[in-house]
């Protein structure tokens, strides 16, 4: 059975095109019905069983108390959550607001089980208190294993990184040029991560910066402008964000990922810091039972060529037991 969304917009040519594309939508798991009088909301409260309702936003003081189902705001402007309701611009392309009101039944606890796992992008954090802990290594051991069946980004948000020179790879940009171009208006997202990442067993990959000023310079908004952007322009279905204690905003993106993987060390002082940041976490209600505290073990008996290391021994074997967590 198909589940029931509702569009109400005073231009009804405008709500019935979209209604017709998204109707025709093959595997879309909603059936969109269109009106564009908010007097009739009652009727179609009594009418139809409504899971979501695209409202205008000019219309929307004219809603009054309906309560039928729960409501994205259809805008002139740009997409945005406000008040925590999702916001979206609604001259975007169909497929763009295909992937909006996915996100967004994937939020809901009474429609996530309807929604196919790979329909909304899901954001996976890796992040430690501890240096060298493992987490790159654990990062992209888990990252080529998603690329076995995902489209997946790995995005290192780190500074004074040796990645690039590690991974032996040829790349056009780094994230700086990447976070410059999108505020220029210089192209489409895709196109700018498909000219500036290289690639590693099928890992899309994005290098970090290479001066740490460039990196503090960063606001939590640009950062989320820049998932946005991913979000709603790429066909990714899944981004690894390999964070450091140097991203501003750190706390906001971490609350924003689906899995958090932490990464962990033995050291008694090292365990002690950990434990600090545990306590943190644990105040953050939005990451109940998203955390995963992972040891990440160092073979020093495995040659570090990132084609090798990560899919093989012990480091292997966890990265693929976490990338079936993940996508269970």
């Amino acid at each position: 059975m198909k589940h029931t969304i509702a569009i109400l917009d005073k231009d009804r040519r405008y709500a019935d095109k979209a209604a017709g594309y998204i109707n025709n939508r093959a595997g879309f798991p909603f059936k969109v019905i269109v009106f564009s009088d908010p007097e009739e909301l009652g009727y179609i409260n009594k009418a139809y069983d409504i899971d979501i309702k695209l409202v205008d936003e000019e219309l929307l003081p004219q809603t009054g108390g309906y309560d039928g189902g729960d409501c994205i705001i259809l805008s002139g402007g740009e997409s945005r959550i406000e008040d925590d309701r999702r916001v979206i611009y609604k001259y975007q392309s169909y497929e763009n607001i295909i992937k909006e009101i996915l996100l967004y039944a994937s939020s809901k606890d009474e429609l996530r089980n309807i929604v196919s796992r790979k329909s909304v992008l899901k954001l996976i954090g890796m992040f430690s208190p501890i240096e060298r802990s493992g987490q790159t290594d654990l990062g992209l051991a888990v990252g080529q294993n998603l690329a076995k069946t995902y489209r997946t980004l790995y995005v290192n948000m780190d500074c004074y990184s040796s990645l690039k020179d590690r991974l032996g790879l040829s790349f056009e940009g780094d994230l700086s040029d990447m976070l410059y171009a999108m505020d220029n208006d210089s192209g489409s997202i895709a196109t700018l991560i498909g000219g500036s990442s290289g690639s590693l067993n099928g890992l899309d990959i994005m290098p970090p910066m290479d001066r740490h000023e460039d990196l503090i310079s960063i606001d939590i908004q640009d950062w989320l402008r820049f998932l946005r952007h991913i979000e709603n322009e790429t066909d990714y279905e899944f981004v690894i964000l390999d964070m450091s204690k140097a991203v501003r905003g750190l706390k906001d993106i971490i609350i924003r990922c689906g899995k958090l993987i932490v990464t962990t060390l033995e050291d008694k002082w090292e365990q002690e810091k950990l434990s600090v940041f545990r306590k943190e976490l644990e105040e953050q209600k939005e990451l109940e039972g998203n955390i995963l505290y992972v040891e990440v073990p160092i073979d020093q008996d495995v040659k570090r060529d990132p084609l090798i290391y990560g899919m093989s021994g012990k480091l292997g074997d966890i990265a693929r037991e976490i990338a079936k967590e993940i996508t269970a």
